[in-house]
């Protein structure tokens, strides 16, 4: 049975109809010197102004700590130091948030300059308790763009496999009050988990077919290790075993992708 994640520091923003939505934007990053600027880049150019932006650092050596502290009056809150795994990191950062609603995006990935007032729209039209799927572009290593649609297909495909996109996904603080944040144990099927957990709730959710976001391809879910791939597996046909046949499907399409590059590999070299 799943565990409930809470954190004492995590409360309800304050309602008054008078004050515009505030968004809250959380970055994990680990040695990103490479890609972290861009991110910055594109949450604090965006349209609409009342962001509160938090990054959070896995205590990276390279130079990410400098870029941040050259950012560091569009940044309201940053922290640098050693975390348990990507879904500590992004708990991390939603029991600093302030915001009424919340988006992740990791290092490397960018927000369109229109999302947040895409975002604060859908807001505004709904409940308190939401999530927010959008569409997002992906970059390939050749820098060609694939554009992946946003729809109630995508949204019914969650109990056979992750059909949405999390950088173009955002959940409102009372959704994460009600049913707790992100599983840690996972190791890259913690915001597969959490949402699956979501919609079988019955929260309410928005949809918007513009994509949000552009995703760097070789992010770490993109091509997993096996054995974490089968540990998160097993931790998702505990959760959800009616879907259990789904997931077994995807660890073996995974299995057999990796064999096939493998096999490549060897008779090129």
């Amino acid at each position: 049975k799943f565990k409930t994640l809470t954190f004492s520091t995590l409360t309800m923003p304050t309602l008054n109809k008078n004050s515009p939505t505030l968004v809250s934007i959380i970055t994990i990053v680990l040695n990103g010197e490479k890609s972290i600027e861009k991110t910055i880049n594109s949450v604090i150019s965006q349209k609409y102004k009342h962001i509160e932006y938090i990054i959070i650092d896995g205590a990276s050596t390279d130079g990410t700590l400098e870029i941040i502290k050259k950012y560091n009056k569009h940044i309201n809150n940053w922290i640098s130091e050693p975390d348990d795994g990507v879904y500590c990191a992004m708990n991390k950062g939603i029991s600093l948030s302030n915001g009424d609603i919340i988006g992740i995006i990791n290092s490397g990935d960018i927000y369109y300059e229109s999302t947040i007032d895409l975002i604060v729209d859908a807001y505004n039209k709904n409940s308190d308790e939401l999530i927010i799927f959008g569409g997002m572009n992906r970059c390939l290593d050749n820098g060609s763009i694939i554009h992946h649609d946003m729809n109630e297909e995508c949204v019914s495909l969650l109990n056979k496999k992750m059909s949405v996109f999390h950088p173009s996904t955002f959940v409102s603080s009372g959704a994460y009050l009600k049913y707790g944040m992100f599983d840690s144990e996972f190791y890259i099927s913690g915001d597969y988990d959490f949402i699956k957990r979501v919609i079988n709730a019955g929260i309410n959710y928005s949809i918007i077919n513009n994509p949000l976001s552009l995703m760097e391809s070789g992010g770490a879910s993109e091509r997993p290790k096996l054995t974490l791939f089968l540990l998160d597996s097993i931790r998702l046909m505990r959760n959800f075993p009616l879907d259990s046949f789904y997931t077994c499907r995807v660890y073996l399409r995974q299995l057999l992708k990796e064999f096939f590059l493998l096999t490549v590999k060897f008779v090129l070299c």
